[in-house]
This record gives structure tokens, sequence and C-alpha cells, in this order.
């Protein structure tokens, strides 16, 4: 079983928001005049970063008005890019103190901090009322949730009836095991990595109409062959995941990367709609 404080001390880092500071600085950044791309090397904390979100806002442009909410939130990346296309206020939930802090930090930085609001918490118990949200969404959240009955249960507690659910996650291909560390775990303990197929049969467990399900194996094949190459003409950049993983960066990418070039792992998308 995976265990939140386990997960909350693989993230936990008190010196985030000054290594970002300085990532952005060495980018020659005014720290006055953040954009939220300029955060984007950092704060889009999944495979395809914010072309990865763009999935994600293809399904929730559907929901015309109302609130949204962020399960597992980071640093609010997806959620300041959601909120600023879609012009939507959204409410975001994680369970690793600093991510929450340093994130609202970062909206106050950007000029989101009146759209976008986070807060520290369990995604299996959250601290908002029972239908009040139009949609949901979780963006490679589901990797360090064992609990996912559970899990999508308290999502539907939070959704008016009708409302989309719509969720992009590393999803395990077949049955390889997982080498680790990856960027979501450090052991086999902490990751609750599932298959396409699984995460479709809680959610209509629970009730979840599930309208589309797909691996975007190629996509994510496509985006890190690109990070590799660019990598390579480039170097390390000042701004990006490597300052969330630590001084195992580099072993946690290659394996990621590495599992999904072989087609062990895959980003999956799925769209339910709440009873």
């Amino acid at each position: 079983m995976v265990n939140e404080k386990c997960v909350t001390a693989h993230y936990e880092n008190e010196d985030l928001f000054k290594m970002i500071e300085n990532g952005l600085k060495n980018m020659a950044v005014d720290l006055n005049d953040v954009k939220i791309e300029d955060l984007s090397p950092v704060d889009e904390f999944h495979l395809g970063g914010a072309d990865g979100t763009r999935f994600v806002i293809e399904e929730l442009k559907k929901v015309k008005k109302g609130e949204f909410v962020d399960i597992g939130c980071g640093l609010g990346g997806p959620a300041r890019h959601i909120s600023k296309m879609l012009d939507r206020k959204i409410k975001g939930i994680d369970l690793t103190p600093s991510f929450v802090k340093y994130g609202n930090k970062l909206s106050d930085l950007v000029g989101a901090k009146d759209s976008v609001d986070l807060f520290q918490g369990s995604a299996l118990d959250m601290p908002f009322a029972s239908e009040t949200f139009d949609a949901a969404y979780m963006v490679h959240v589901g990797m360090n949730i064992d609990k996912k009955v559970e899990l999508f249960e308290e999502v539907k507690r939070l959704l008016k009836p009708e409302s989309l659910f719509v969720i992009y996650d590393v999803m395990a291909v077949g049955t390889n095991l997982i080498d680790y560390p990856v960027p979501w775990a450090s052991n086999e303990s902490e990751s609750a990595v599932e298959n396409l197929e699984n995460y479709c049969k809680y959610l209509e467990q629970v009730g979840f109409t599930v309208t589309k399900s797909q691996l975007l194996a190629e996509f994510a094949k496509n985006f890190i062959e690109q990070a590799i190459e660019k990598k390579k003409t480039q170097g390390v950049a000042p701004l990006g995941l490597h300052l969330l993983l630590g001084a195992t960066a580099e072993i946690k990418m290659s394996n990621v990367f590495g599992q999904v070039l072989k087609g062990s792992l895959a980003p999956g998308l799925i769209v339910a709609q709440a009873p």
C-alpha cells in the first residue's frame, strides 16, 4: 500500500522557490514580469509538459461554465495554463506542502492568484463541499494513489451531476516490471501504476461513464526523442524538471524515458462523465 507520508517526502523541497527564481534569472526573465509560459519547463510536471496539458484542455473546453478542481495539482502549472486558456477559476489540492505553498506564490508572481487557489491535503479526503465543481481533472497523479476506487468516489462526490472528469496519467502497458527510481517514486512501494483498462473499470465501478480512453504512446515517444536531442545540443536548461527531481534527476528521467520508448509505459487519456 502506498503511504502518503512517503509520497510527500519524495516530492518535498523547501528550497524549490529559490531554485525556480534562480532558474528564471539565468534565463534572463525579469522577476517583475514573469509569464505563465515562462514557468512551464518546471511546473508542467508530466510527460509532454505544456503540450500534454493541451489534451486535457481540449476536453475541458467542452465545459462552458463553472469552476474546476485540479486533483494532485503540484505547483499548479496545469491549473494556471488551463485557467488562462479557458477563463475558469480552479481550485487545486496536493499532498506536498512545499508544492502548495510555492505554487500559490507562483500564481501570485504571474498574476493568477484570483483564478487559481491551491490547498494542501489528500485527494482521498478533499476539503471541498459536495457537488461543487463543473469539472475535475488530474495530471500524472494516479501513479501515487493505489486506492483508485476510493479516489474516484471522492471525485464523484465533488462533481455536479453529469460533469466531466479528465485523467492524463502515466499508465502501464503490458506486464513488464518497472525500473526504479522514476519521477513519481523512488521504489515500488511508492508507485501505483495501473493500466488503462483498470482505470476504466474502477471509474465505471463507482458510477462514471467512460466516453473516451486512449494511450498516447506515439505522442510521448516523439516528445522524449525531442527532449533527448535538445539536451544533447543545448545541455541542461536553467529551469526544468531536474529542479523537482533532485540529485537523482538524471536516472529518474532516463528510466521513465527508456520505458516509454520501449513501450512499457505510456500516458493515457480518459474522459468520464459523472452520474
